[in-house]
């Protein structure tokens, strides 16, 4: 499955300090098990009223935007990662549905997903819901990408810059042809993979990064200038290039949003906080005291 799948994976998140995080586009989409009771949840912004909520499996297609997700799943999820344009062999269909979509995968599967669902929550343990996984996936293998796709992909993946039209003629497509298939392929036009390719190249190159020379990442990355480097960022993620070099990210397009009023981890985080401040005031008076 490696030529459609970049990974199988399993998070277990106990007790993050925040309920909501800032998920930024990857250019991929993914199939998402919760293995909670906890609906995932989906929200209108960072603090905006929920949008829309899982109690199974669902697929998040390629975002063209940032989009807000709860932490609460996060306690034990796992899920599948489709390298581009690998999903099709899997959901079938066309994957221009999930642009900009999350979508039960029941709408895909059909009761099929219930029931890998329910197997997923009874497994002894992770080993058991990988092979779980993988066989379900491997069930519901049913075609392969065009090839003409996956050339473009890797293509466009190393160099976003380059120009669509003359891609199109080297695989011996036409311009109209090449644009129908990548878009039902892939999920979006080449055009459009091509720019959030960019952006996830940019993001990797500034990790860890505490400053940055955007003028030099513009040019080294495919965009125009400085200016046009911050329009595609805040477009993409919501923020301005400074603003994400100033986050504490946990991973590079995961994006901790502070807990808004009423939030039982605000509330947490106050109760310590009220806790910490006591005891540095019984050290104090301690201290004088002593003195």
């Amino acid at each position: 499955m490696s030529r459609y799948i970049s990974e199988l994976w399993i998070a277990s998140s106990p007790g993050l300090p925040f309920c909501r995080e800032r998920l930024l586009p990857d250019g991929r989409i993914t199939l998402v098990i919760p293995l909670t009771a906890n609906p995932a949840t989906l929200y209108e912004g960072p603090y905006g009223a929920q949008k829309q909520h899982f109690n199974g499996p669902f697929v998040c297609g390629i975002q063209t935007r940032d989009i807000t997700i709860d932490t609460a799943t996060q306690k034990h999820v796992m899920g599948a990662s489709f390298l581009p344009g690998g999903s099709l062999p899997f959901l079938g269909g066309s994957a221009r549905v999930l642009h900009n979509e999350t979508l039960d995968l029941d709408a895909f599967w059909g009761a099929r997903s219930h029931q890998l669902h329910e197997q997923l929550l009874s497994a002894s343990d992770d080993a058991q819901r990988f092979s779980l996984l993988e066989s379900a996936l491997l069930q519901q293998l049913i075609a392969s990408p065009h090839p003409a796709v996956t050339e473009a992909v890797a293509r466009l993946s190393l160099n976003p810059a380059q120009r669509i039209s003359p891609l199109a003629n080297e695989l011996g497509l036409g311009q109209r042809r090449f644009q129908q298939i990548f878009t039902e392929t892939v999920g979006v036009p080449p055009k459009v993979f091509a720019r959030i390719q960019r952006f996830s190249n940019l993001l990797y190159r500034t990790t860890n990064l505490q400053e940055a020379d955007w003028s030099l990442l513009a040019l080294d990355n495919g965009y125009y200038d400085q200016a046009h480097l911050i329009r595609e960022f805040r477009a993409l993620s919501g923020m301005t290039p400074e603003a994400y070099l100033r986050s504490e990210r946990r991973m590079i397009n995961h994006m901790p949003i502070l807990p808004p009023v009423g939030c039982a981890a605000a509330k947490q985080a106050e109760a310590k906080s009220d806790t910490r401040e006591g005891t540095i005031e019984a050290t104090k008076s301690s201290g004088s005291k002593a003195a």
